[in-house]
């Protein structure tokens, strides 16, 4: 049974009736869209302090403000920000992961209200508009060409430089701020740890994720 099949077992356990589908399914929607929102909120703040850390670096910003708070601290700005980022990258990640399950309930659950096939035209349709699905589905083919060669080798860099690129500006934000604290109290140390701790605990969620991916199938 793949993963498809498991969820569809599930609804038809779970809802047993059209109406309990389409008072799911229209929870669902709301869901998947609240999630969306959540992950450009997370992915702005991901830009604004990847960007903020070289500028207090070089000294071409002073000050930060979040709302109502304003910290002009210059040092204490940039030991904040790895943590900030780390474990902004990291709910990206979690929230990413929810949502990738929940499109899946969802292309299941309106194949199984519609009695349409998953992954056919009109099931397509139902599906809210992601601009990483819509590359994915134009960038996808089953005969290989001149044309999806070409895809595939700008493709698969770009997705690589996507997944790994946080990584390693983490440890360039914590190396940095170990070699620019004095690390002679617990502060200090905390700054430097805690952003490490989020990053393996990054790892950890998405190797677990893609190990239960691999499982299911």
């Amino acid at each position: 049974m793949d993963k498809d099949e498991k969820i569809g077992s599930r609804i038809d356990d779970s809802l047993n009736s059209n109406e309990s589908k389409t008072q799911f399914l229209s929870i669902l929607d709301e869901r998947i869209s609240s999630n969306r929102k959540l992950m450009s909120r997370l992915f702005t703040m991901l830009i604004i302090t990847g960007f903020a850390f070289p500028l207090l670096i070089e000294a071409k910003i002073s000050e930060i403000s979040f709302g109502p708070l304003k910290i002009i601290d210059k040092q204490i700005i940039i030991g904040l920000i790895p943590t900030i980022f780390s474990f902004t990258y990291y709910k990206y990640i979690s929230v990413w992961l929810d949502l990738v399950e929940q499109k899946n309930t969802f292309k299941n659950l309106t194949s199984k209200l519609f009695n349409i096939e998953i992954d056919s035209f009109l099931n397509q349709r139902l599906k809210q508009f992601s601009v990483l699905d819509s590359l994915m589905k134009y960038h996808q083919q089953d005969k290989m060409d001149k044309i999806g060669c070409l895809s595939y080798i700008l493709w698969i860099p770009a997705a690589l430089i996507l997944i790994f690129f946080p990584f390693s500006f983490e440890f360039y934000m914590t190396k940095h701020l170990y070699y620019s604290l004095d690390q002679k109290n617990l502060i200090d140390w905390s700054l430097v740890i805690l952003p490490i701790a989020l990053f393996l605990f990054t790892i950890l969620t998405i190797v677990q994720a893609f190990r239960k991916e691999s499982e299911e199938k």
